[in-house]
């Protein structure tokens, strides 16, 4: 029954969701990073860029991993080559609903006791106001509790222990008692802990997975021709009898692009923001760093899982688990010693996402209940959940994994479309989409920029710091700009209920 109820939402329900709305995004934000790459970058890496990078690689750490390997797999067992166009194509809608996240998530932050930021898609949800934004930041939360106990955490370790298991005949007990004591002695030092083990690890595992697929590819490129013929070819290839609208919904290479991208670059699912809510910047600035979030995982990671798996296999790939797939593939391009290496590689990421979201699923628990038995009995039940995950089998786990993702994901992403003017406003004000305009709204001690120039402000009004150094013409330019900008109300489209004072931000 919650098979067919996961066909049903795989089928069309997630698909046309996530497109259609993503789609919205672009057009309203401008395709901006497409049209402005060096602009966006620009922007990416501006501020405390420290701050911001020590965000990403914590949600990169949750979103790099299992996914990126045994789920490309499968996608392409299931959905064959065309599934891998379908994952660009979902990415490069899907990033404008990350950036979107992020920006919603550091407008509604708040600082908690210990004095850190809490943010996340329940805050700016519940902030819609009323019953159904309380209701959807309720539920929200409570789906991606149960993402961390099923994504985040067995699903993670059940691909490590079966790829200890088939390359070097370790034991799955071995294997998930050795995550559950690593996760132990992380979760109990919270995210500063978290995000400096996902800040030295993630860039080192990365390279090494990035090392063993370049090999293949670059060892095979009279390959490569083939290959990509055969991803768009069977991009538009619909099942017989099937046609039109009907056909397209029905494409299975549609059907497991989507949801598998999904699966990995978590885009429109709203667990990110968590991560990048506690970033020292401004919201469109920290925005920026979901489409590098998104383009990493999808345009490189899954990719170069991808080709290598089409050059060893073509169109016919085994029975085997998405771990075999991989290792097996591998080993034919590379030599003995990668499955050796792709073993290490999926542990690391394995251990990165599990970290990730056992942090994600605190600031849902915190959300849900600020009982501190509730709080420390997740902690105790989600490193379980990383040692029982070692023996379950992985067609139960992806099979539950996807049902509760997609709902997620479909909830989230419905509630973003009304939220869509306060992004656009976010992103005016910050200079993403127009002219010169001030910063994050922020307007003490921060800076202003005009076309390439980056000036140090320290005046009341954000503004009289900036002019000095212009000529007359772009200083009345500046003082209008800002002028404009201050009687800009903080928030429009949002009640001030549940929202945060943006002075404090």
């Amino acid at each position: 029954m919650f098979s067919g109820f996961t066909e049903f939402l795989f089928g069309w329900g997630l698909p046309v969701l996530l497109l259609g709305v993503g789609i919205c995004y672009l057009v309203a934000l401008r395709a901006f990073p497409y049209v402005h790459p060096v602009r966006t970058l620009r922007l990416a890496f501006r501020g405390r860029v420290r701050s911001s990078l020590r965000a990403l690689s914590v949600a990169l750490g949750g979103t790099l991993g299992v996914g990126n390997i045994t789920g490309v797999a499968l996608a392409l067992a299931m959905g064959g080559a065309g599934a891998v166009f379908w994952m660009w194509v979902s990415a490069a809608v899907a990033m404008f609903l990350k950036y979107g996240e992020i920006v919603l998530a550091l407008i509604s932050r708040r600082r908690g006791a210990d004095g850190t930021w809490e943010g996340g898609a329940m805050y700016y949800l519940k902030g819609k106001g009323g019953f159904l934004g309380r209701s959807a930041a309720t539920a929200f939360a409570f789906l991606c509790l149960l993402c961390a106990l099923t994504l985040g955490a067995p699903v993670q370790s059940n691909a490590a222990a079966v790829a200890a298991f088939e390359v070097l005949g370790i034991s799955p007990i071995i294997t998930g008692t050795l995550l559950l004591s690593l996760t132990a002695l992380a979760v109990f030092g919270g995210i500063r802990r978290i995000a400096d083990f996902t800040e030295r690890i993630v860039p080192f595992v990365s390279l090494l997975y990035l090392f063993l697929s370049l090999y293949a590819i670059l060892t095979n490129l009279s390959a490569l021709g083939g290959v990509f013929a055969r991803i768009f070819g069977e991009a538009f290839s619909f099942s017989a009898g099937a046609s039109g609208v009907g056909g397209f919904l029905a494409s299975r290479a549609l059907r497991y692009g989507v949801t598998r991208g999904l699966l990995s670059n978590e885009a429109g699912a709203g667990t990110a923001p968590m991560a990048h809510a506690v970033a020292e910047n401004t919201p469109a600035a920290q925005g920026v760093m979901g489409f590098l979030e998104v383009a990493v995982d999808t345009f490189v990671f899954c990719t170069a899982t991808a080709l290598p798996l089409l050059i060893a296999y073509g169109g016919d790939f085994p029975s085997a688990s998405g771990v075999g797939l991989v290792t097996g593939a591998f080993s034919m391009l590379v030599g003995k010693a990668a499955p050796f290496l792709l073993c290490v590689s999926l542990f690391l990421f394995a251990y990165a996402t599990v970290l990730a979201w056992f942090y994600y699923g605190k600031r849902a628990i915190g959300y849900l209940t600020q009982n501190p038995m509730a709080q420390k009995g997740y902690i105790y039940i989600y490193i379980m959940a990383v040692g029982g995950g070692a023996f379950l089998g992985e067609g139960v786990l992806w099979s539950l994994t996807d049902g509760v993702i997609s709902l997620l994901t479909m909830l989230h992403t419905a509630c973003l479309l009304p939220l869509l003017p306060l992004v656009v406003r976010e992103s005016r004000k910050e200079g993403f989409l127009g002219k010169s305009v001030l910063l994050g709204g922020h307007f003490q001690g921060k800076r202003v920029e005009r076309g390439t120039k980056i000036l140090r402000d320290g005046s009341k009004n954000g503004h009289d710091g900036a002019v000095r150094g212009m000529g007359k013409g772009e200083a009345r330019g500046v003082e209008h700009s800002a002028r404009k900008a201050v009687t800009l109300p903080a928030i429009q489209a949002v009640p001030r209920e549940g929202m945060p004072d943006r002075r404090e931000m």
